[in-house]
């Protein structure tokens, strides 16, 4: 059964990799595009599966693979036709590892060999592992084992949408995913039903590794890499199907190339658009941060007068969205809520209000508490946040040209993270959840890996401005 769950992973990988090439055809490398892969390919693959069962066609593999196929077909023939490489080898890793001494390559060699049985031991822990979170279980994986053996999205009068099980307004991806991993296997196994998760995180640590390869060297962008991957609740979340990591994976990924885009690379709108519409399916959550990122999205279009040399920026964005046209309708039909639901049997008509306004200053002792203790769930990494903008200052690289795409960067991130503090400060049911901090770490996940992008970004600015700047600066002028 191994054999067929594996395949189940390398399916949407496959599909999600040709989309990130013709997206960005030759400006992104095989690295970054294998980072992009999966995360692409497994929201495709959600949202094409909520549409069989919105037409109310029997989940199969006949009925996921046909379309998956056509569509990676016509990808293929894309890519051929417009020249696109396919592989595009371009990051020099096996030539700069000949060229240099024995020191280096065996530090390479421990660095990248600690990183790949870090991975490894996330897939190995999550193949031998059963679903064993009883939160999992009722929000997620007992939707998809209803999913399952109904071939369908559970569409009966008594129990719509399996409105008795978890949060039913939860958007479907994670079950979806849980349902797809068991057709390939011919059944609900609940240990490698969930083979998927760590895959997530494998993309998120291939694209941190390619992003910052275009700005620092091979080794700092292991080492990267690796502090990212040395976050113990992020371990957790790789080998259990919750869905915060995913989201936090998808929130990273956008803000990536919203930097990208910001940085001069156009072909990364749409790029930065069909990531953040993907987030918005995975958990409630997105829906706080993708109108943010697109805030500043607009915000910084008109600002910059993009508009005058990129016109069509604001469409290539936006046109990903209407992929979540018929989420959206389906919600707003059957008065399926956009916000949580706090008893398993809660209908729209019947449930109570899910949490008034008022002043919480109790949540301001327990915020502070838990942030003392960020480290014991993530690394230290996250204390850099509050230091760098002085050291940023400091250095002289908020001077720097390239300053302003970090800025607006880290602008929805910052903003992200604002909104929960709001939300534990001055609403009743936020802060009502933040009084054993389970919700707050978990709200944390959502947003850590942008945060670590943000901080590694920003160490790569000072790191350039002291170091090649000055070079620059002081190399005399040919005349």
């Amino acid at each position: 059964m191994i054999v067929p769950a594996i395949a189940a992973v390398f399916i949407p990988a496959a599909a999600g990799y040709l989309a990130a090439a013709a997206v960005l055809k030759n400006k992104a490398g095989f690295l970054e595009r294998a980072g992009l892969a999966f995360p692409l390919g497994a929201g495709f693959l959600a949202l094409l599966m909520f549409y069989i069962g919105l037409l109310r066609i029997p989940f199969s593999l006949y009925s996921v693979l046909v379309p998956l196929a056509s569509a990676s077909t016509y990808l293929v023939y894309f890519l051929n036709k417009s020249d696109i490489k396919f592989l595009n080898f371009s990051d020099g890793f096996i030539r700069e590892f000949k060229e240099e001494g024995p020191l280096k390559q065996a530090t390479a060699v421990i660095l990248f060999g600690w990183i790949i049985l870090k991975i490894g031991s996330l897939f190995f822990v999550t193949a031998t592992l059963p679903v064993w979170s009883p939160d999992s279980w009722w929000n997620w994986s007992t939707r998809a084992f209803v999913f399952f053996n109904d071939k369908g999205l559970y569409l009966h009068h008594d129990d719509f949408f399996a409105a008795s099980v978890g949060h039913y307004a939860y958007p479907p991806h994670n079950p979806l995913m849980q349902v797809w991993q068991a057709m390939m296997m011919g059944g609900f196994d609940r240990v490698l039903v969930k083979l998927w998760v760590p895959a997530y995180t494998a993309s998120a640590a291939l694209f941190l590794y390619a992003i910052a390869r275009r700005h620092a060297g091979r080794l700092v962008s292991g080492v990267m890499v690796l502090f990212f991957l040395s976050s113990p609740l992020m371990t957790v979340h790789s080998t259990e199907p919750y869905a915060d990591m995913a989201l936090g994976v998808y929130i990273m990924f956008a803000v990536g190339a919203f930097w990208m885009l910001t940085r001069g690379e156009r072909e990364y709108a749409l790029l930065c658009g069909l990531l953040s519409a993907q987030a918005l399916f995975v958990k409630l959550e997105g829906m706080v941060f993708v109108p943010l990122l697109a805030g500043v999205f607009i915000f910084r279009f008109l600002k910059e007068r993009q508009y005058r040399i990129s016109p069509g920026l604001p469409a290539r964005y936006f046109a990903p969205f209407l992929l979540l046209l018929p989420y959206v309708l389906f919600k707003l039909y059957y008065h399926i809520p956009f916000s949580h639901q706090y008893s398993p049997y809660s209908r729209p008509e019947t449930a109570a209000a899910s949490g008034g306004i008022s002043f919480h200053k109790e949540s301001l002792a327990l915020i502070y508490q838990y942030l003392l203790h960020v480290v014991d769930n993530f690394n230290v990494l996250p204390f850099l946040a509050p230091v760098l903008p002085v050291v940023f200052v400091i250095s002289g690289a908020h001077r720097h040209k390239t300053a302003g795409p970090l800025y607006y960067a880290a602008a929805p991130v910052l903003l992200y993270m604002l909104a929960f503090m709001t939300l534990y400060i001055f609403h009743d049911t936020y802060a009502d959840s933040l009084s054993d901090g389970y919700a707050f770490y978990r709200n944390f996940m959502t947003y850590y890996p942008a945060l670590y992008f943000i901080i590694c970004a920003a160490l790569s600015e000072i790191y350039t401005h002291l170091t090649v700047a000055p070079k620059m600066h002081n190399t005399p002028e040919l005349t």
